[in-house]
């Protein structure tokens, strides 16, 4: 008997929340969040994202959880977007099942036009459901990490030399923030540039309210968030955000480069000079997501990223 229960936002279903992802999520996501940490994120969420949990019990256990939402950094009015939680095993699958038609079933009696799932290729349950209802892959995402007690910046002097000699500077957010009284507002449109150039299946709209209550929080490494500049102009970043249960790894953010300012090995040095700082910094690891055919992936394996994990997004028109 499957069952699914409203998440109440009490301290016993947050607690509920991170035992299943303690189990469920896969690396490099796996003992990241902790209750705290999905409590804040789900607070900033504005009203129009119309986030929804459900909790989803098999034989008197809660065994996984079902998310619904509507991204607010790519605000589709038409648009469900929808995740299932549930452990790795092909046992799951009729579960999955039940849960993925509840949400379709939702879209459709909210008017909804179309549904975009998300989901980890390590829950082998998930890949062959999502394709059985008709959805359309239409997006993947490898995540790698590097050991930084192996990492040397002196490895990669070449690189380094090389950015030197275009004049370019690398310098640590804070210390930006004391020459540009309008960091935050500079900051977003650097960030909105790169976030443009990033390969996705979805129009991004970011808002900058909703961006600052996100990523100027006290889950980012602002200290952490380094910044290429040409004179004036902000032109490349890479930041970086901490966990409160995993204080050993940093997870990356963002990282790119506006296209003005391509194959000038600007994302690279500035990578080096970060990795380098989060060493220096006691941090043992950090971790990153991107998309397949985003050059980034290329650049973190370079430098000494290891793929560990896998995930895909998919696409379906009710």
């Amino acid at each position: 008997m499957v069952n699914f229960h409203k998440f109440n936002y009490s301290k016993e279903h947050f607690n509920l929340i991170k035992s299943i992802d303690d189990i469920a999520q896969s690396d490099p996501w796996k003992k990241w969040r902790s209750p705290k940490m999905m409590s804040h994120f789900m607070s900033i969420l504005p009203d129009k994202a119309n986030y929804q949990v459900e909790l989803i019990e098999k034989d008197d256990q809660i065994i996984g959880y079902g998310e619904t939402y509507v991204d607010p950094w790519a605000y589709d009015e038409d648009r469900l977007d929808a995740t299932i939680i549930l452990p790795f095993s092909q046992d799951y699958y009729e579960v999955g099942k039940l849960a993925l038609e509840r949400q379709l079933q939702q879209a459709k009696q909210s008017g909804k036009t179309k549904v975009r799932g998300w989901q980890h290729e390590c829950r082998t349950w998930a890949k062959p459901l999502y394709l059985e209802l008709g959805f359309t892959e239409t997006l993947v995402e490898y995540f790698s990490q590097i050991d930084l007690t192996k990492f040397y910046a002196k490895n990669h002097n070449d690189t380094l030399d090389k950015f030197n000699n275009t004049g370019y500077e690398i310098f640590s957010l804070p210390e930006l923030q004391s020459k540009e009284p309008d960091w935050e507002r500079k900051l977003f449109e650097l960030w909105k540039g790169i976030e443009q150039d990033v390969p996705t299946d979805i129009e991004l709209n970011i808002d900058f309210d909703i961006w600052k209550r996100e990523v100027l929080s006290e889950w980012s490494l602002l200290n952490h968030f380094y910044i290429a500049t040409d004179k004036n102009v902000w032109m490349a970043l890479t930041s970086y955000e901490r966990s409160d249960i995993d204080h050993q790894r940093a997870g990356t953010n963002l990282t790119g480069v506006l296209p003005n300012y391509r194959r000038k090995s600007v994302c690279t040095a500035l990578k080096v000079h970060a990795l380098n700082k989060l060493k220096e910094a006691g941090y043992q690891a950090t971790f990153t997501g991107n998309e397949e055919n985003n050059p980034m992936f290329q650049i973190n394996l370079m430098l000494g990223f290891k793929k560990v994990g896998e995930s895909f997004g998919c696409q379906l028109e009710i």
